[in-house]
């Protein structure tokens, strides 16, 4: 985890060396804020200061605690939610966990319940983790 020059955006990277930048525009930019923020993202300690430093919270107990402080900062739209999921199913399609893309094809036959290729994917998937799993 780093910030970007002018402390106004983190960048994170994850197990397979993927970036993602996040935008830091917290109402007020309070260190405190940010840095818990940072550790959120990270999930890994982070030092305010020479004496001070903020230790990762468990992760329902940090979420529940910025989104009190910052309601409707981490709300995405059904677009959004939606796009993740199909990307979701292709990256489980790739490592053939059928599992996750059943799980994520069920989230989007909910927020697309028209979709009928949809319908189709999720029969495929059960059919792949049926195989999987000898049954």
């Amino acid at each position: 985890m780093a910030f970007l020059p002018g402390d106004r955006q983190l960048v994170t990277t994850d197990k397979q060396n993927r970036l993602f930048v996040w935008p830091l525009s917290l109402p007020g930019n309070r260190p405190a804020d940010l840095a818990q923020l940072a550790v959120f993202l990270s999930g890994a300690q982070v030092s305010l200061s020479d004496e001070a430093e903020l230790k990762p919270l468990p992760l329902p107990a940090s979420w529940q605690q910025l989104c009190t402080k910052f309601p409707g900062m981490f709300a995405g739209s059904e677009q959004e939610a939606a796009r993740w999921h199909e990307c979701q199913v292709e990256e489980s399609r790739m490592r053939g966990d059928w599992f996750a893309a059943r799980f994520h094809l069920e989230r989007l036959l909910i927020l697309r319940p028209e979709d009928t290729s949809l319908s189709e994917q999720l029969s495929q998937a059960k059919a792949a983790l049926s195989q999987v799993h000898g049954g």
